[in-house]
């Protein structure tokens, strides 16, 4: 049997050596999806040790560039990722033609120590790992802070402003365009670090062209348009209380007009709703178009609560509505 493994196993690094000049067209991602993964587990766990063992099989590469390391980079196996982080930038670093690396390949693990395992290195060795981009502008930080990521990760992303402040460039085509990583953070972030982003305005005011801020992208998140994630009740209404405390922040504008308080009143819960209401300024400040916080706030009426109804008239017979 272990004959069997060993001459298969051989046989395929053959395959792999080869792979330019027999596949130069072929696909190393395919290869590996074909040939390897039906594999039984001792012959590929075999033939993934023996790769990990030899650098130079790891950097072998098909006509787009993506590699070996590639490959094994988005496995899902943790002893694997960690192999490769081990390595270092010699291996991390690897690019194919769209400027996607092994790094980016193992910042989407599902696995949490992996994660953290290459943000580590990146702060303890090259911090310059983290802005490596894709063609579109996707950073390896992007990568780590998108997902649930784990409040070790966003504490220590939020440490680094210039970090912070990366863009990606899809085009206008893409809804989620021009995203910061502070952004990701704010869309998957624990509580932990929503309560610390809160307390960052520099990283709050961070804006796309169209002026719409990581402010806004949190206070969509807080009003439920991304599902808060946030499993305690108390803590999301800690966080919601916060944001809604601090008053200029809510004015913040995109270039419609559209300000956080806007986006608050439009998928907001009942604190959110409640706290709103009471707000009389808030709720006459409006768009480009016209369209006051309490437009927004009626349009989406969905609560039958006697209390949010009669502060809804009031507010409404106040303004003249």
């Amino acid at each position: 049997m272990f004959n069997t493994h060993h001459n298969s196993v051989k046989k395929l690094i053959l395959q792999i050596k080869c792979f330019n000049v027999e596949m130069p067209n072929g696909s190393i991602e395919k290869f590996f999806t074909d040939s390897v993964s039906n594999l039984d587990n001792d012959t590929q766990n075999k033939l993934i040790e023996d790769l990990l063992k030899d650098k130079n099989l790891l950097k072998i590469s098909d006509g787009e560039g993506s590699t070996v390391a590639h490959a094994l980079g988005r496995s899902g196996n943790e002893t694997v990722q960690m192999d490769l982080i081990q390595y270092g930038n010699e291996i991390l670093k690897l690019v194919n033609k769209n400027g996607w690396s092994v790094a980016h390949e193992i910042g989407a693990s599902s696995i949490a120590n992996v994660r953290v395992s290459l943000l580590e290195f990146a702060l303890m060795n090259d911090i310059k790992l983290l802005a490596l981009a894709d063609k579109n502008g996707l950073t390896v930080a992007h990568r780590l802070a998108n997902g649930e990521c784990s409040d070790r990760i966003g504490m220590e992303i939020l440490q680094h402003k210039d970090i912070l402040k990366l863009r990606t460039n899809y085009g206008p085509a893409i809804e989620y365009n021009d995203m910061c990583v502070a952004d990701e953070l704010a869309v998957w972030g624990g509580y932990g670090v929503l309560a610390a982003l809160l307390d960052d305005k520099e990283a709050l005011r961070l804006a796309s062209d169209d002026g719409f801020s990581v402010a806004h992208r949190l206070g969509n998140r807080l009003a439920g348009e991304f599902g808060s994630r946030i499993e305690i009740p108390d803590q999301l209404h800690n966080l919601q209380m916060k944001l809604l405390q601090d008053r200029e922040l809510l004015k913040l504008a995109d270039k419609d007009g559209l300000t956080i308080a806007h986006e608050l009143a439009e998928g907001g819960d009942e604190n959110i709703l409640i706290w709103l209401l009471k707000d009389k300024e808030l709720l006459k400040i409006a768009d480009k178009e016209g369209k006051s916080v309490l437009d927004s706030l009626t349009q989406n009426w969905n609560s039958d609560t006697d209390k949010l109804k009669e502060l809804l008239e009031n507010a409404k017979r106040e303004s003249g509505v």
